[in-house]
């Protein structure tokens, strides 16, 4: 395996995960439009930093070095299914690897619209969905300048505005939208789309289903004391297939009026497959 090379892998599993989808958008007629969303993980890693593909962050699991993946899944329940998959290297910007996101599943599915955690605030990432016109939405930092902008326009029963993102002679206009909690907290929101503040916040808590499809491929993730980014690589693209089928026995089940089959279940009979396959 260390000696393949990872471009060819990742290139090979794409292709396999953009096949599968086609087949199942194809066998259960899936159509109209679907909620997305987009999110960072980290992999602990353990070994040398003297790779690309290892960044640095805050400590976890007794490490501050990770192996970071970026994917794009479909979040609405009953439907999700992870589209594509990038791992991250510290060269690559976030608008290079969203655009790389968004042509890898060009043809494969209508977005309604893309949700993103805070951490994509960003002029340059707002001005490739607006260019690529596609709607996102986002939860503001709160900065004290925007909590400031926020209670402003609360004392006046404005829950809509416009605010400019700018940094030097860079800027977007975007729509800041302020949803009141029943606890009298705000909550605010960036987006491009001309929507309530009420739809935002009961539209937005869809994005969980991103980070719990993570949970759940950490189950079906091999673990592996290697500390080659190819063997690594091929074993998170391989929970995310696993990830995806055992999505579509589940959907299917829940068709035929079947119990929910467990992330055990599916696992215990993938190593029996590979064991058979070995002997």
């Amino acid at each position: 395996i260390k000696k393949l090379n990872w471009k060819d892998i990742l290139e090979i599993f794409q292709e396999m995960i953009r096949k599968n989808y086609l087949d199942v958008r194809r066998m259960y007629r899936i159509t109209g439009k679907a909620k997305l969303a987009i999110d960072f993980h980290d992999i602990p890693y353990y070994g040398k930093d003297d790779d690309l593909f290892i960044t640095r962050g805050k400590p976890k699991s007794g490490t501050n070095k990770f192996l970071k993946i970026i994917s794009i899944d479909i979040v609405e329940r009953g439907r999700r299914f992870t589209l594509s998959i990038i791992p991250m290297n510290t060269f690559k910007s976030k608008r290079k690897v969203i655009k790389d996101l968004l042509n890898h599943i060009k043809g494969l599915v209508r977005i309604d619209c893309v949700l993103m955690d805070r951490g994509f605030q960003s002029i340059d990432v707002y001005k490739l969905f607006n260019k690529r016109k596609k709607n996102w939405i986002t939860p503001v930092k709160k900065t004290a300048k925007i909590m400031s902008i926020m209670d402003e326009c609360a004392k006046k029963n404005v829950w809509k505005t416009i605010y400019r993102l700018q940094c030097n002679r860079n800027y977007i206009d975007v729509r800041l939208l302020i949803y009141p909690t029943e606890d009298g907290d705000l909550v605010g929101f960036f987006t491009n789309m001309d929507v309530e503040p009420d739809w935002v916040a009961r539209t937005y808590p869809q994005r969980w289903g991103i980070e719990t499809g993570y949970r759940v491929k950490k189950e079906f993730r091999a673990k592996t004391c290697s500390t080659s980014f190819t063997v690594r690589l091929l074993f998170i693209l391989v929970s995310v297939v696993l990830y995806n089928f055992w999505i579509l026995l589940n959907v299917e089940n829940h068709i035929l009026g079947e119990k929910t089959i467990t992330v055990r279940k599916v696992r215990i009979t993938f190593r029996r497959i590979l064991e058979q396959g070995i002997t």
